[in-house]
């Protein structure tokens, strides 16, 4: 090795040094640099030829089929854990939406017994058996206390409140998604005759439902009425809906406040459902 060459490398060394090291002061690289350069030239001469000291990796160099294998199933694996958490979330939100809307229902069926003398609106009263012409009791509230008239029962145009977002858009019905409880708003088609229920003849107000989520099982679909015979454990062409999160039954009673029933005591303990659903029930 030339005996100048460690020198020179030094010079080369002392033109990055902001400030020259003190006269007669030894610096680390006077004592490792020859051993460095000595070891880099007894590498063998395919690698201290061809690859440099220390090699730099290129900042622009582009991902490996493998890692980008690798950030797609990590990606994969994190979105599979946070659905559960997405899913509860838009469930929650839904059904809060659905409290408040009942919560407007209330507010406007006692507004309407407020305006009518204390009476309830029918479930339906007849003017003919078409259905066309009939008074069921979600559209008896939008004809008086919400100020939202449509033709007939039929014309798909309900009041927001009556469509129920924790159904699908294919399972909302015309009338409402909310079922109104037949002993309360009395059926006029059964008994042409019988007069409406009034507020005063409730005996609980605050643990008589007026309306629930309800449901029609043979097809899925929201239900705007519940079976005249469903408190009282009758058959289940309209019933109530536990669809809400926690399987629970959205409810507004005869004094406004609404509550989420638990849906599997309201479907086995007839007795429950019977206190719940029944305006002449005395409470123990």
């Amino acid at each position: 090795m030339n005996s100048d060459e460690p020198l020179r490398m030094m010079q080369k060394a002392d033109r990055f040094v902001h400030f020259p090291p003190p006269r007669g002061a030894v610096s680390l690289f006077d004592v490792l640099g020859p051993l460095v350069v000595i070891m880099h030239k007894s590498l063998p001469l395919g690698l201290s030829a061809r690859r440099p000291l220390f090699p730099m990796r290129r900042l622009c160099s582009g991902f490996t089929l493998v890692e980008l294998l690798v950030v797609i199933a990590i990606i994969a694996v994190l979105a599979a854990l946070a659905m559960p958490f997405v899913k509860g979330a838009l469930e929650r939100s839904q059904s809060a939406r659905s409290i408040s809307n009942l919560k407007q229902i209330g507010a406007a069926v006692i507004r309407y017994t407020t305006e009518y003398n204390g009476s309830f609106p029918y479930l339906n009263a007849a003017h003919d058996r078409t259905g066309f012409n009939t008074r069921y009791w979600p559209l008896e509230l939008e004809n008086t206390v919400l100020n939202h008239p449509r033709k007939h029962a039929h014309d798909g145009t309900k009041h927001k409140i009556f469509r129920d977002p924790t159904l699908p858009r294919s399972s909302t019905h015309v009338m409402s998604d909310y079922g109104g409880n037949p002993l309360v708003f009395l059926n006029a088609w059964a008994s042409p005759t019988a007069r409406p229920l009034r507020l005063l003849n409730v005996r609980s107000p605050s643990k008589t439902i007026m309306v629930c989520t309800a449901i029609n099982p043979a097809n899925g679909m929201g239900a705007w009425w519940l079976n005249y015979d469903y408190p009282t454990g009758g058959n289940s062409l309209a019933v109530a809906d536990a669809r809400l999160s926690g399987g629970q039954v959205g409810a507004v009673f005869v004094d406004g406040h609404v509550e989420n029933i638990p849906g599997d005591k309201l479907r086995d303990d007839l007795d429950y459902r019977r206190a719940l659903f029944d305006p002449l029930h005395t409470s123990p």
